[in-house]
């Protein structure tokens, strides 16, 4: 992809706009991608329950 921008369609929608740890909750069930600061999903990382696949 290179940088690009890339939209992917999902099948539900999805709001967390109160709760800044909800993201993380919703892509540990299965929702998809999920963009956060290292330290909220850094546990998830380590035991597997998320996987890193942007890397910087």
């Amino acid at each position: 992809m290179d940088g690009a921008e890339t939209d992917v369609p999902t099948s539900d929608a999805y709001s967390t706009s109160e709760d800044a740890l909800g993201g993380a909750t919703l892509a540990r069930g299965g929702a998809g991608l999920f963009q956060t600061y290292r330290f909220v999903a850094e546990q998830d990382l380590r035991n597997g329950t998320l996987v890193e696949v942007l890397q910087a």
